[in-house]
């Protein structure tokens, strides 16, 4: 089964609802905007949901839509505030923020920087920035069996 059908039957069971997908177009907008390069898992997910409707389900995740990815330094500054951010952890040029969960308790980002090697996601939101896949299909792979790599250790 894809990833794609694998994640519709896991939301259609969390009761998380999906938003439509995005243009081709629109990801190759954001490419150009931003001057990175989405990598196809991450397209092919985009082009079919586009994100989650807000923090919907019992996984209490919340996929955003390519709209509203942002680098990871704004983000940041927008759900933790400025004072924040003055000591937070450098995340590198590049790294998009693609998900949150429980409303910002923490997020994850994915570099997405034209000359990257892979797709590393990092979890931000804490005092260091760990990767916690290779890329958004090992990401995704890591949240259908909630694995515990996804959460920062306390």
């Amino acid at each position: 089964m894809s990833l794609n059908k694998r994640i519709r039957e896991y939301w259609k069971t969390n009761g998380v609802a999906p938003s439509g997908g995005t243009s081709g177009q629109e990801i190759a907008a954001f490419e150009s905007e931003h001057h990175v390069t989405v990598p196809n898992d991450l397209r092919n997910f985009l082009m079919e949901f586009d994100g989650t409707r807000d923090m919907a389900g019992n996984d209490y995740f919340r996929f955003l839509p390519l709209q509203e990815f942002t680098s990871s330094d704004k983000t940041t500054a927008m759900a933790f505030g400025e004072a924040f951010t003055t000591s937070y952890p450098h995340v590198p040029n590049g790294f998009f923020v693609f998900a949150d969960y429980l409303q910002w308790c923490y997020g994850y980002a994915i570099q997405l920087a034209k000359d990257a090697p892979q797709n590393m996601v990092v979890l931000i939101g804490g005092l260091t920035c760990p990767v916690v896949a290779n890329s958004f299909s090992e990401f995704i792979e890591l949240y259908l069996r909630d694995d515990p790599k996804l959460h920062p250790k306390v």
